[in-house]
Formats: C-alpha cells, sequence, structure tokens
C-alpha cells in the first residue's frame, strides 16, 4: 500500500495506536512520522498554528541558524496545541482542586493578610454583579479584602519548543478578562 493508504488509517486512531504503528516497520515509522500527517492532523481538529508569516520567518531565520532548521514539531503541536491562545487551565468548581490540579496559590498579601489566605477569593457561577458574557460561566470573584492569585505555566511543558524560545524569542502576550462589580469600586492589578 501506498504511505497515503496508512496515513489514512492512522488519521482514524488514537494516538496511542499511532505511536505503536510507528514500532511495526521503517516503512510505517516513515509514514507515520511525516510532517505533512500532522499537519493534516493539526487542521482537522483544529489545533492552533503557527501563522505563515511566523513560519515563513522561522525558515528564514533558519537560513542563518542552522539549529533551528527544519524543527517545527507539528506532532507535538497536535498532542499538546502549544500555540493555542489561552493557556491557562480552566476555572475549577473549588479553589483547592484548582491547587492540586494546577498548581495554582491564592495567598494574601503581606499587610493585608488575612487568617485563611483562601476566604480572599472564591469561585463565582455564575458570575454576579458585571453584564453577562456568553463564554464565561465561572469565574473568579474577590470581596472588599485583596484576593491573590498566582499560576506558572511552564511554556516547554505546555508543547513550546525549547529552542523556539531560546532562538525566535516570540512575543508572549498576558491579558486576562476583568468585570468589576457594578456596586462598588474596585482596583485591579497583573
Amino acid at each position: 500500500y501506498p504511505d497515503v493508504v496508512i496515513q489514512e488509517i492512522a488519521k482514524r486512531l488514537d494516538y496511542s495506536t499511532m505511536q505503536a504503528m510507528k514500532l511495526v516497520n521503517k516503512r510505517f515509522l516513515s509514514a507515520v512520522s511525516d510532517p505533512l500527517l500532522w499537519m493534516d492532523l493539526c487542521e482537522r481538529d483544529h489545533r492552533t498554528l503557527p501563522t505563515r508569516e511566523f513560519r515563513k520567518g522561522l525558515a528564514d531565520h533558519a537560513l542563518s541558524d542552522e539549529s533551528c532548521k527544519g524543527k517545527l514539531d507539528f506532532e507535538r503541536i497536535w498532542v499538546k496545541d502549544p500555540f493555542r491562545s489561552n493557556l491557562a487551565p480552566p476555572i475549577l468548581s473549588t479553589l483547592e482542586e484548582m491547587q492540586r490540579k494546577y498548581g495554582w496559590k491564592f495567598e494574601p498579601d503581606g499587610e493585608y493578610s488575612r487568617p485563611h489566605p483562601l476566604s480572599s477569593v472564591i469561585v463565582e457561577e455564575p458570575p454576579v454583579g458585571a453584564e453577562p458574557h456568553p463564554e464565561i460561566t465561572r469565574c473568579f470573584a474577590t470581596s472588599f479584602w485583596i484576593g491573590l492569585r498566582e499560576l506558572t505555566i511552564d511554556l516547554v511543558k505546555e508543547g513550546v519548543p525549547e529552542w523556539l524560545l531560546d532562538h525566535i524569542r516570540p512575543r508572549i502576550i498576558v491579558s486576562e478578562l476583568v468585570a468589576p462589580r457594578w456596586d462598588c469600586a474596585s482596583v485591579y492589578k497583573v
């Protein structure tokens, strides 16, 4: 069978089975390792790919820096989806669950400390006191006390290639959707 048939079969399998296919023989390894297969899977499954301009810039950069040549791993992009617009994990129903599962930290700030650090931030479902948003069903809310949150996102663990961070140094944008309540003033810092 031609490689395209092997690839069409692979497209209908889960990732662990595709990995097992690579162990069958060199031909299967070659067919299932083809970057075009993984690009097709990325497009089919709506993975966020770097823009064409970014990929062209990467190719231009590879002309002067051999260490970047051909290193955009579309298989890793399909598995991890590292170029998606939001790398922060979703808000879960409790702070304790978010601490345990994602490593969120909810701590008081020095002089404004309260005896129970989790009491300054809560998960609110649905959000109240602000304009409704069609995509937001759960949010963080604070009271009259300062509420601090901290989340560390390991870009390499999320699937962003380390060489890309070191050599290309892409622009990283940090933002958050914030809505103050209607009935009081607020202060926000990121």
